[in-house]
Formats: C-alpha cells, sequence, structure tokens
C-alpha cells in the first residue's frame, strides 16, 4: 500500500476497525455456480453523424449517395450511439453538422449467461472476448460488442463509432437540421 494510502486510510478509519469489511461486505451476495457456453447474437446499433452540406458534395449512385471516409474529418466517418451514456447522441451530432445522417449497423454481441447459488442469472462478456475489447486504441470490440470490418469504437473516451469504409445512403436516412 502506498504511504499516502496507508496514512489517509489510518486518520480517516476508512475500514474501521474490523478487518474482514470485504468478506462480511461480500458474506450475503449469490455465490456463482456455473455459466453457459459463450454465445453470439445479430444487433443492430443505430448510429448518427452531423455533418455540413451541402449533399451535392457527396457522389451519387442512383438514388443513393456515396459518403467517403477520405472527405471526412482524420479520414473517417465519426458517429455517436447510445452504448455510451455521458452525453446525448443525437444533441452532439445534431451540434456539428446541418445534416443528420441517422445509419443502422448489423453487428454482433457475445454474451454468456451466468448462474448463481440463489437461482439468479446475469448476462456477462465472455472473457476472450474481454481479451480483445483494448479501450485505449480504435478497436472493433467494445461492452461485448463486435463491429464488421471497416468499423471501431474509438480509442477516444467518448467511444465514438468510426467507419473507414464508403458508406451508400439513401436520403431518407438523412434530415436537415
Amino acid at each position: 500500500m502506498n504511504n499516502w494510502y496507508k496514512k489517509f486510510a489510518q486518520e480517516t478509519n476508512i475500514f474501521g476497525d474490523d478487518k474482514d469489511w470485504f468478506k462480511k461486505l461480500t458474506d450475503g451476495m449469490p455465490k456463482q455456480v456455473s455459466k453457459d457456453e459463450p454465445k453470439v447474437e445479430d444487433v443492430e446499433l443505430t448510429l448518427w453523424n452531423g455533418f455540413y452540406g451541402p449533399l451535392s458534395r457527396f457522389d451519387r449512385k442512383g438514388d443513393t449517395l456515396v459518403i467517403s471516409p477520405e472527405k471526412n474529418e482524420q479520414g473517417a466517418i465519426w458517429f455517436t450511439h447510445k452504448l455510451i451514456t455521458g452525453y446525448d447522441p443525437i444533441d452532439y451530432a445534431t451540434s456539428h453538422g446541418d445534416y443528420l445522417l441517422t445509419y443502422s449497423l448489423q453487428c454482433k454481441k457475445h454474451i454468456q449467461i451466468v448462474h448463481f447459488d440463489d437461482g439468479s442469472t446475469s448476462e456477462r462478456i465472455p472473457e476472450h472476448i474481454n481479451g480483445l475489447t483494448n479501450v485505449f486504441e480504435n478497436n472493433k470490440y467494445y461492452m461485448g460488442f463486435e463491429l464488421p470490418e471497416g468499423w471501431f469504437f474509438s480509442y477516444k473516451n467518448e467511444k465514438f463509432i468510426i467507419c473507414t469504409i464508403p458508406l451508400t445512403v439513401t436520403t431518407q436516412m438523412i434530415k436537415k437540421i
């Protein structure tokens, strides 16, 4: 234990005189008895990107627009989403442009059900997926979600979802703000 922490703990008596405080705290909690095999579910994440017009700056392909990462900030298309609750993703996106793109991304969610001695269950992220998650670098894994090729969770605290491949979108997916 660092000296400053030891001194603080002694001065404030943070743990009291009871040396078994942690054991007493956890004694009444259910104990894990088993876990199911990990499974993968197909899920859809709704993403938002705010951008400045005009729409004519995008290449057209029939009735669709092609949004190229090369023509965006840092060579990528940055999206907000509802997995992170530190900000309102739609407000954030609309504050970064005069158009709002709403995009549905098909991805995978890795889960494992854990069973406890009181009969309750809990959904967890499988250990091998946690091992693939690196929150300090752009990574395709976060909170059990796995993004498709060309998509990443950003290393930034906000965990934006970054797209590095061209996207073909319809004008119905774009709203003038």
